[in-house]
């Protein structure tokens, strides 16, 4: 998703203003600008002011060797949310002339997201999935993370004492047939069968449950 259209319908529906991108690289890789104007190496925060009308950068995912992309980060105001592309944000087009994006521009109050995923380079070219066992009120349902994980170990330790046990998949095998999905911090959960209600209700710890 552009730039552009992203930060125009904050603007419209919450009247929000303001513009810094935020970028938090994990382990196992790290971004780069295609102007070569900016390197966010792996553990750090890294943050991009954007504040006039000749913005247009192209980010770069560059993971480490037995490492690969998974993705950008789909969450709340995050750009190319899924996306395995590099990420082309621009402000040349659209923004001057409409008052809302040129409030927007104009502050520095606002930030937005940019945040890389990375998996195990298992030399299939896919990103996987982990499936889980979920036990809630209503009984038990399977359930699917799609993250930023890419074997066996690291599945189980994610499963922790709220699921049971884990095995790994592919992101299609997550969505196909999915009944909707929990948005949380470290991933998105999809739910495959069972009681949409109870899977909401649950949800509510984690994150924002998506019916499909």
């Amino acid at each position: 998703m552009e730039i552009k259209k992203l930060i125009a319908a904050a603007a419209a529906a919450l009247a929000l203003a303001g513009c810094k991108i935020q970028i938090v690289v994990p382990e196992g890789g790290r971004v780069v600008t295609e102007s070569g104007s900016m390197v966010c190496e792996a553990g750090e925060t890294c943050v991009v002011d954007v504040s006039d009308f000749f913005f247009d950068e192209t980010f770069i995912p560059e993971p480490d060797e037995g490492m690969m992309f998974a993705g950008w980060e789909k969450r709340h105001r995050g750009f190319c949310g899924n996306s395995k592309d590099p990420c082309r944000l621009l402000t040349t087009q659209g923004f001057e002339g409409d008052p809302n994006l040129t409030a927007v521009l104009e502050s520095a109050e606002q930030e937005f997201h940019l945040n890389p995923t990375w998996a195990v380079d298992d030399g299939s070219g896919d990103t996987v999935g982990c499936e889980f066992t979920q036990s809630t009120p209503g009984g038990e349902f399977p359930v699917c993370a799609i993250t930023a994980l890419g074997d066996q170990a690291s599945c189980d330790s994610v499963a922790g004492a709220s699921f049971g046990d884990a095995g790994v998949l592919t992101d299609a095998d997550c969505t196909e047939g999915a009944i909707g999905y929990c948005e949380t911090s470290f991933g998105d959960l999809y739910y495959h069968e069972g009681d949409q209600e109870t899977m909401a209700m649950g949800c509510n710890f984690l994150g924002t449950w998506h019916e499909l």
